[in-house]
């Protein structure tokens, strides 16, 4: 394994131990030794990445961090709901996927590319379905697992094109001239592979899984790969752009507006929390693929800046529905596939959920004092100064689009409906009382009976969503106010 690849090894050891690990745990400490050990894998294997002991470019370096801090919160996520049989098998799972990730952003040959691609992909699959009584959970697990394997089938198909044209597995130094012997056949490749990875960004047409996966999983899950699954194959899908024949790049322009319109648009008619983040994940993707279009350093920045951004916002609203379930009423059942109205009504019974979710709502329809406004300034910029006008106009039409969703949203967040499951605005739900201070959460929150697969520990993991939101906020701020350190 080259030495960039070293850290993602120590993911990968990380999960043979925990799966080694849980045969001598005893039973009531299964579910947080597990957990334990997986975190302290990522931040050792985030910590080697981020003081620089991989040779990788800034960049790639920044997209490490990214995946192993949406690891860490799909762990803090999924806690309550792990199988307490089972634990680590979902801890190990997790790590093996945020290995692959790893590979995948920083392969310079195409064997790492298929390999980290795949890795991470089984992985999400299983996760996906990890719900096993859920048959909700089983269909969309099989839906992304057809159309993946589809997706992975075109990609290898296009690895071995650019092989039969350019005669090696590394990536080429210089862009592959679409001109001369074998010219068309690298462009063809080419393109096959941008299809491949434009299936794990959820770009348009590739998309059709995504709803369904993401309202399959759990917070956790569905968390990580709104976040570190776009991370690393963005990061994969610049290496591949930057090497690729000129000839592919109008194909990214249409990719680019088809997802952001398309991503916005469908968001209008979603109903579920998890399907409107997936087609606002689908516009963001569309957003980061504009700084491709040049494939210049000044665009890379902006792609930098705007997908740290988008993880910190997308991670916080997470930990905000996170907090929305533990808001849930006695006997109301955990929101597995919630409304959005339902999930802004719950919310609501938290003091700081409301406001967490307008300052990253706000920072996803790019309202200044946030890293989103900072991001898409930039990505404009880049835009306009490549003379993609067309590109820059659909970014502003999306945003335009999004803002009603996303502001409805935040407005029954603050204003809860009279006939909403909390009551009046301001009143706690029925039966709910105050968790470590905070009024508003249920009394069955600590070893509750009425959601399978609640952690005794649930007091502290309440608080450890509440502290993971509020880390959101503070990069999400950050970002928005300060943007220089993070560019250089």
């Amino acid at each position: 394994m080259p030495p960039h690849g070293w850290p993602a090894l120590w993911l990968g050891v990380g999960a043979l131990a925990v799966l080694v690990a849980e045969l001598a745990l005893p039973a009531r400490r299964q579910t947080v030794l597990p957990v334990c050990a997986g975190l302290a894998a990522v931040v050792l294997a985030g910590s080697l990445w981020l003081a620089g002991q991989a040779p990788v470019d800034g960049f790639t370096r920044l997209v490490f961090g990214l995946v192993a801090l949406a690891a860490a919160a799909a762990l803090v996520l999924a806690w309550p709901q792990l199988d307490p049989g089972e634990p680590a098998a979902f801890v190990a799972l997790v790590l093996l996927a945020a290995c692959g990730m790893g590979v995948l952003a920083s392969s310079t040959s195409w064997p790492a590319l298929f390999v980290g691609l795949e890795l991470l992909s089984l992985s999400l699959y299983v996760l996906v379905a990890y719900r096993r009584e859920d048959r909700a959970a089983q269909e969309g697990a099989f839906k992304y697992f057809v159309l993946g394997s589809a997706a992975s089938g075109l990609l290898l198909l296009g690895i071995a094109l650019v092989y039969g044209s350019t005669g090696t597995l590394a990536f080429p130094r210089e862009p592959v001239p679409a001109s001369g012997p074998g010219g068309s056949l690298a462009a063809a490749g080419f393109a096959l592979v941008v299809v491949g990875l434009a299936f794990k960004l959820a770009l348009v047409p590739f998309h059709f899984w995504a709803p369904d996966a993401y309202q399959a999983g759990t917070l956790g899950v569905t968390a990580f790969m709104a976040v570190a699954t776009k991370a690393a194959a963005f990061a994969a899908l610049a290496r591949v752009v930057r090497v690729a024949p000129g000839a592919v790049l109008p194909a990214l322009w249409g990719l680019a507006v088809a997802s952001m319109l398309a991503g916005s648009l469908g968001a209008l008619r979603q109903r579920d929390f998890r399907r409107l983040m997936a087609y606002s994940g689908m516009a963001n993707a569309g957003y980061l693929l504009m700084a491709l279009v040049d494939r210049s350093p000044q665009s890379m920045t902006a792609a930098a800046v705007y997908l740290a951004a988008y993880a910190a916002m997308t991670t916080g609203l997470f930990a905000v529905a996170a907090l929305a379930e533990a808001a849930t009423p006695a006997g109301a059942g955990p929101l597995n596939r919630a409304g959005v109205e339902e999930v802004a009504r719950r919310a609501a019974a938290h003091p700081a959920a409301p406001w967490l979710m307008v300052l990253f709502l706000a920072g996803l329809t790019g309202l200044p004092v946030t890293g989103g406004f900072v991001g898409k300034v930039l990505l404009l910029r880049s835009a306009l100064q490549a003379q993609a006008t067309g590109l820059a106009l659909s970014l502003v039409a999306s945003t335009a689009i999004l803002a009603y969703p996303y502001w409805k949203l935040a407005y029954r967040a603050l204003r809860p409906g009279r006939e909403g499951a909390l009551g009046e605005p301001g009143e706690p739900a029925a039966g709910a009382v105050g968790v470590a201070g905070q009024p508003g959460l249920p009394a069955g929150v600590a070893g509750s009976q009425g959601a399978p697969g609640l952690s005794a520990a649930r007091p502290a993991v309440v608080r450890a969503w509440l502290a993971l939101g509020w880390a959101c906020a503070l990069v999400t701020v950050a970002l928005g106010v300060m943007p220089p350190w993070l560019m250089r």
